[in-house]
């Protein structure tokens, strides 16, 4: 059984740690002094280590036998539940587990929520609130552990993930790996503008060249080859001359987008995919160790092992028994909770469970101390070594933790809080009992507690209470250092525009897949930007598509589902928080949403797309960011614009799901000439763009919005109903020419404008901000999307037609609910398209014809497609006895989505003429 070494109490008889008196801080400093010393004396420490390091050279030290290799290895994305040693039972982590056994295993060992914040306490050992200033930077004046070993002798070398010099938004620079005191290193993300990807075709800078490789290559490969070729120089290196070596090894691995790894190239879910990346992770620490043990290094190197955040709030795991929904970001325990391992044979003894709470910042002043290092005069670290506890000697005095995490990027509070392994105090007073109430759900009244605990939460209390600044929640936080221009100024910040067409299927542009329709400066848009094939609404109308659009919200939650809907009183929309962000919001064309106090757009232009007044919007103010939607009218029936006459009807090429009748392919003929005369005003726009010289810092988009109006598109949840494509261009920053087969819906949209203006996401929001893979496009996104589609309201309906739908990356379930009816609407009732009857005539004689019109009206339950073999949904699987199992999984996660929703299905429908502006 591995040794237990328990937390010992301020009431123990363990004194605290004193081998290494400059690694702690002077508790009995004020803290205004605290914080005077640390402003004061950073530019001289930073010089002095300058200094140092500049007169050292590789003759100058020989490794002392007292001075291990020291390497420190980061996982992104993994909370404490991953791995087996600690109770995980979703992954397969032996190389760690084995790691665990033959090392010391913290029980309770806490990072920051988020993976920056986490970076610079673990380089910096300082709390954030000293010296956290943006999400991906890190102060070039910062002293780090780098520079500290780089002046102990070490050579420092850095592989995997930096994410510390920029993130668009700062004016200033974060440090560089020299900055940072790294002789040398092979990183992604350096930059964030044109960083690439990170596993698939990586792109990766190895001592500042670029390079970015094929396909075919894994990024983790690569940061881990880097690691490994370093032991194998340091172990062929004169051990009479060699430094000594320190690894910093932030992985990339198991931080989404979640992809499949050289091991599992078939995982498919999210699910699936992150469990191959955490095996994959495994195996490559794993090959550190080996490689360790191959040069007979490993009683000469002491490695940590430790998790940077919480795992992805998109993955559940099981620990111990108990589903655990990952918390990154939250200030919940799943969001800091992470493995902390260690590992040096023959110095730390095997089979060590060391409950102590121990946090990233004791990483810092642990290396020192192993190094055998001091600290500049003056530079206080907020950690304690662990190294007497590694080594076998008492545990550290410490009561409780304390945490201030304040993101400055991720959705999410701020907050300030400590805890031990029972209670947590926020500095709001709030009080938690971490065993009965992990979510936090039911504060506790102080006043009921029990003697002993009593004490317990008055230490925490005072450790809360001992530290200095404060959460900033309005504005341009800035912790206690002067001087520092942090928040970027509006000029900086993206205009966001967007033009909308009106029910035009997704594919039909030249550019979307459909070279019979003359589009031309689509086609140009997208040769400049990315082209999203996979965008999807959640309902093929008019009106709750831009609800859903403008608020972020599903179309139920809203209340905006039925076709002419108005929203709940009260909801937010994109006019509320881009203007709180400092943007002019502005409505040019067709709205179609209501109430005015949900959506109080500045009204630019009428339907007309005036380009006078519209240019007049985007260049009024240079200063002042803008977000302006351009919402065309076309090609909404009637199609009377445009010339019908370039297009010859009897070569055009049909849709498998149309029947071909001379009527279809004349109607097609107006069709495509209004998708001509929509593409030549967003022609107008895009230029108008350029002359006001807004163009390069211009989020500029195109949204297909949802189907041709016509049988088994428009209204209905096929794909050539809710599928639709969104086309980005950013100059220089979204990649030119690529396109992405992500899952996405529509109410991404507004999550990820607020993101690019520099907002938090709120979580009356639904929708996910995807300005990650606008910067980097990928497969990946979402694992489903879901559709709603209601009958009632629309004109000609005659019975209510509630239909809902959920779609993965290869499969689609439709669910009609009350299946027994008919469907109708103005195209059945009064051939409103001008060929759907012809496909009755057709009926008649054909009955391929016969199919189609008749399944447009009557639909079993459930219709099940899969779209990688069947795309056009032409053959029903629901009764296919292979498909069952997967049926039924859609089915339930369906519903318990309409669920969370307050969606009752058919109720729902029968009371949508309540939600309408203007009721049918």
């Amino acid at each position: 059984m591995p040794a237990r070494f328990p937390r010992q109490s301020a009431s123990g008889t363990h004194a605290p740690t004193t081998s290494c008196p400059l690694l702690r801080p002077d508790h009995c400093r004020s803290a205004a002094n605290l914080t005077f010393m640390h402003v004061k004396t950073r530019l001289a420490l930073v010089l002095l280590a300058g200094l140092a390091l500049i007169s050292l050279t590789a003759a100058a030290f020989a490794q002392p036998a007292s001075q291990p290799n020291i390497i420190v290895i980061l996982a992104d994305d993994l909370g404490v539940e991953a791995l087996g040693v600690y109770g995980g039972e979703s992954y397969g982590t032996p190389e760690l587990d084995r790691i665990a056994a033959e090392g010391m295993r913290f029980e309770n060992g806490h990072s920051q929520p988020l993976c920056t914040p986490t970076r610079v306490k673990l380089m910096t050992g300082l709390h954030n609130y000293r010296n956290y200033r943006e999400f991906m930077y890190l102060d070039p004046a910062d002293v780090t552990f780098a520079h500290v070993l780089a002046q102990a002798g070490y050579r420092t070398v850095i592989s995997g993930k930096w994410q510390l010099t920029n993130n668009l938004y700062v004016v200033h620079e974060g440090a560089s790996p020299q900055q940072a005191g790294f002789d040398e290193h092979r990183l992604w993300q350096l930059r964030r503008e044109g960083r690439g990807s990170r596993y698939w075709g990586p792109t990766l800078v190895t001592n500042d060249r670029k390079e970015t490789w094929g396909d075919d290559v894994f990024g983790p490969d690569l940061t881990n080859d880097f690691v490994l070729e370093a032991i194998d120089e340091h172990a062929a290196a004169d051990p009479a001359t060699r430094r000594p070596l320190f690894i910093y090894y932030p992985m990339a691995l198991p931080h989404d987008p979640f992809v499949t790894t050289p091991h599992d190239p078939d995982a498919e879910s999210n699910q699936e995919r992150f469990a191959a990346m955490v095996a994959y992770m495994d195996h490559l620490v794993g090959r550190v160790r080996a490689k360790l043990v191959e040069h007979e290094l490993e009683r000469d190197t002491l490695l940590l092992f430790v998790g940077d955040n919480g795992t992805s709030t998109r993955i559940t795991s099981v620990r111990n028994g108990r589903e655990v929904p990952g918390g990154k970001g939250r200030s919940l325990q799943t969001g800091s909770h992470v493995p902390f391992l260690a590992w040096w044979p023959g110095t730390i003894p095997g089979e060590q469970v060391n409950e102590t709470l121990v946090d990233v910042g004791d990483v810092f002043p642990t290396l020192v101390e192993a190094a055998g290092a001091g600290l500049p005069p003056g530079l206080d670290v907020d950690g304690e070594s662990l190294l007497p506890m590694l080594k076998g000697g008492p545990a550290l005095d410490r009561d409780a933790l304390f945490i201030h995490y304040e993101s400055r990027w991720y959705p999410g509070p701020p907050a300030r809080y400590a805890f031990d392994e029972r209670f947590k105090r926020y500095d709001d007073g709030r009080l938690f009992d971490l065993v009965s109430d992990p979510n936090e759900q039911s504060p506790l009244d102080p006043a009921n507690l029990a003697p002993e605990d009593a004490a317990r939460i008055q230490a925490i209390d005072a450790l809360l209470a001992s530290k200095p600044g404060a959460i900033r929640t309005a504005g341009a936080w800035r912790p206690p250092t002067p001087g520092v221009n942090r928040w970027t100024p509006p000029a900086h910040r993206p205009n966001v525009l967007l033009f909308i067409a009106d029910d035009m299927t997704f594919n039909d542009a030249g550019a979307l897949g459909n070279p019979q329709v003359h589009t031309p400066n689509l086609d140009r848009l997208a040769e400049q930007g990315t082209t999203f094939t996979h965008m999807y609404t959640a309902t093929a109308m008019c009106s709750p598509t831009r609800h859903m659009l403008y608020t972020g919200q599903y179309p139920v939650r809203s209340g905006a589902y039925p076709n002419h809907a108005k929203a709940r009183p009260g909801t937010k929309s994109v006019v509320h928080y881009l203007t709180g962000l400092g943007y002019r919001v502005g409505l040019a064309g067709k709205s179609h949403v209501a109430p005015e106090e949900v959506y109080p757009f500045e009204k630019v232009a009428g339907r007309d797309l005036d380009p006078e007044r519209i240019g007049e919007f985007i260049g009024r103010d240079g200063e002042q960011p803008f977000a302006l939607i351009v919402a065309s009218t076309e090609p909404h029936q009637p199609w009377s614009k445009g010339d019908p006459s370039r297009y010859d009807a009897a070569s055009l090429e049909l849709p498998p799901y149309f029947v071909d009748t001379p009527e279809t392919r004349e109607a097609l003929t107006r069709y495509y000439a209004e998708i001509t005369f929509m593409d030549g005003q967003l022609g107008q726009i895009l230029d108008l763009l350029r002359e006001h010289a807004a163009h390069e810092n211009t989020l500029t988009m195109f949204y297909s919005e949802q189907g041709i109006s016509g049988p088994l598109a428009k209204w209905t949840l096929y794909e050539a109903g809710i599928r639709t494509s969104l086309v980005a261009r950013w100059s220089r920053r979204i990649p030119a020419g690529q396109t992405s087969a992500a899952l996405l819906q529509i109410n991404d949209l507004l999550p990820t404008w607020i993101e690019a203006a520099g907002g938090a996401v709120p979580p009356e929001i639904e929708g996910r901000s995807m300005l990650d893979l606008l910067l980097e496009p990928g497969p990946k996104h979402r694992d489903v999307v879901y559709g709603i589609q209601t009958t009632t309201g629309i004109i000609a309906n005659l019975e209510p037609y509630p239909i809902r739908s959920i779609r993965d990356g290869r499969y689609k379930l439709i669910w009609n609910i009350a299946h027994e009816n008919r469907f109708t609407n103005l195209v059945t009732e009064e051939n409103r398209d001008g060929f759907y009857f012809s496909w009755r005539d057709a009926a008649e004689t054909d009955a391929a014809a016969r199919a189609l019109y008749e399944r447009y009206q009557h639909r079993p339950e459930f219709e099940f497609f899969d779209l990688e073999a069947d795309p056009h949904e032409l053959s029903n699987l629901a009764h296919d006895p292979s498909h069952k199992e997967r049926l039924a999984a859609m089915h339930a996660r369906l519903r318990a989505w309409m669920e969370d929703q307050g969606d009752l299905g058919l109720q729902t429908e029968i009371e949508a003429p309540q939600h309408q502006s203007r009721p049918r």
